[in-house]
């Protein structure tokens, strides 16, 4: 386990001093990452629960939500976003109810 100075902490796989690998890095807001990381970076399938609540699932390229994955939010509301990623990948949105 790694204590971040901004009070977040990681468990996971390393290469050197990069998370590389898989790993879980648990947020000082109460958000979480569990997934790949690449060159301290999400990168490749991961789960980001928001400390508000709300959730996605899915594709990460170079830190940022990208590629394929739903996003559900706290009210419920589901987006899934298409392969072109980006908030411009939406594909489809409703709302679970």
């Amino acid at each position: 386990r790694y204590e971040h100075l901004d009070g977040g902490t990681y468990r996971g796989e390393w290469l050197g001093m990069l998370k590389q690998g898989h790993g879980v890095y648990a947020y000082p807001s109460n958000a979480r990452y569990e997934g790949e990381w690449r060159n301290n970076l999400k990168e490749g399938r991961g789960v980001y629960r928001f400390p508000k609540g709300g959730v996605y699932e899915g594709e990460w390229r170079g830190g940022r939500m990208d590629g394929v994955g739903v996003r559900t939010f706290a009210s419920g509301r589901v987006q899934v976003r298409g392969a072109e990623g980006g908030r411009g990948g939406a594909a489809a949105a409703a709302k679970r109810g």
